[in-house]
C-alpha cells in the first residue's frame, strides 16, 4: 500500500514538473510542439481569465495549509478545502439564477462518500443559510492575472503538498484512501485542464506551421516551373541563333567550262553572216538604247525646220 502510494505521488510530481517546463517554453508538449509563453497565455483569453481567478484563490488557500504541523492535519485540511472550492465554483456558476445565500450545498459538492473516518471527513459549515469557508479564501480579484504565472505557482504548491503527504510516517487505511481522493481530484480538475489547454494551443500552432510549409512548397513549385519554362525558351532561342546558315548549292565546274570547239563554231557562223544581220542581231541582243544617244536624236529632229504648207 505504501509503495503504491509512493509511486503515484512520484509520478504526479513528475507530471507537475513537466507541465511547468512546457508552460515555460523549455520542453516540447508531447515531444511534438514547443510552445511560447505568449501563445499559451493568449489562446482563449476570456476563458483563461476566469480560470486564473479560481486557481489563484486555490493556490493561495493551499499555501496557507502548508503551515500545518503534520501531514495528517494537512490531509484533513485538503479534503475540507476541496469541498469548499467546489461549492464556490458551483455557486459562482449558478449565482445568475439564484439570489445570494439561497443555494444549499448538496451531496455532489462533497468528496466524502460516507466511508471515510471522522478525522478525514469533510463537510460544509453553515451559519443560518450562509456557508462559512474554513480554509478557502474567497477574495475578490480586481487585478489582471497572468495565466502562466498562476500555473507556475500552483504546480509549486501542489508539489510541496505531495512532498509533505509522502513524508507521513503512520499511514492508515483511511489516510491512504483520502490521499488517493485528493490525488484524483487534483488530476481531474487541475492537470487535465492544463493538458487540454496545451493540446488545443499545440493543435493551432501546428496547423499554422503546416499551412505555412504548404504555401512555401506551392510557391517553390510555381517558381521552379517558371524557371524551367524560361530555361527551355532560352535554350530554344540559343539553338536557333547558333544554327549554321545553309550553304549555296554547288555547281559542277565541268559544266561551267566552255568547249573550245563550240566557241570556234560560233565565231565562224558570225563571220559568215552579212553585216546587216549582224547589226540586227546586236540590236536584238541589246534592245535598250543609251539615254544620251536617244536624247541627241530627239534634239536633231526638233532642230529640223518645218516645211511650208
Amino acid at each position: 500500500m505504501a509503495d503504491h502510494l509512493e509511486r503515484i505521488i512520484v509520478k504526479r510530481k513528475a507530471d507537475l514538473s513537466y507541465l511547468r517546463r512546457v508552460h515555460e517554453g523549455r520542453s516540447h508538449w508531447l515531444n511534438v510542439a514547443k510552445l511560447k509563453r505568449r501563445q499559451v497565455c493568449e489562446w482563449r483569453k476570456p476563458m483563461l481569465r476566469t480560470r486564473c481567478e479560481r486557481w489563484f484563490l486555490l493556490g493561495l488557500s493551499i499555501g496557507r495549509l502548508l503551515a500545518q504541523p503534520n501531514s495528517g492535519l494537512l490531509l484533513r485540511s485538503m479534503m475540507q478545502l476541496i469541498v469548499e472550492y467546489e461549492h464556490f465554483i458551483n455557486y459562482a456558476q449558478k449565482s445568475r439564477k439564484f439570489p445570494p445565500f439561497k443555494w444549499y450545498p448538496s451531496a455532489a459538492t462533497s468528496v466524502d462518500d460516507g466511508k471515510s473516518s471522522r478525522e478525514t471527513r469533510a463537510q460544509l459549515h453553515k451559519v443560518g443559510r450562509k456557508v462559512i469557508f474554513e480554509h478557502f479564501l474567497a477574495y475578490s480579484v480586481t487585478i489582471p492575472l497572468d495565466y502562466c504565472e498562476i500555473v507556475f505557482s500552483l504546480c509549486e504548491v501542489l508539489s510541496l503538498v505531495y512532498n509533505k503527504l509522502l513524508a507521513q510516517s503512520a499511514m492508515t487505511k483511511s489516510s491512504h484512501e483520502a490521499i488517493l481522493k485528493v490525488d484524483t481530484w487534483i488530476k481531474t480538475h487541475i492537470l487535465v485542464a492544463m493538458s487540454k489547454h496545451l493540446s488545443d494551443v499545440s493543435r493551432q500552432v501546428l496547423a499554422y506551421q503546416f499551412n505555412k510549409i504548404a504555401n512555401n512548397l506551392q510557391n517553390t513549385t510555381i517558381d521552379s516551373a517558371e524557371a524551367n519554362s524560361n530555361a527551355t525558351k532560352s535554350a530554344n532561342v540559343a539553338a536557333v541563333s547558333n544554327r549554321p546558315l545553309p550553304e549555296p548549292p554547288t555547281q559542277d565546274a565541268s559544266k561551267l567550262e566552255k568547249n573550245p570547239e563550240d566557241t570556234k563554231s560560233t565565231v565562224n557562223e558570225e563571220q559568215k553572216m552579212p553585216s546587216g544581220m549582224t547589226a540586227e542581231r546586236s540590236s536584238k541582243a541589246s534592245p535598250e538604247q543609251d539615254p544620251v544617244t536617244a536624247g541627241g536624236a530627239l534634239e536633231s529632229l526638233a532642230a529640223e525646220p518645218e516645211l511650208p504648207a
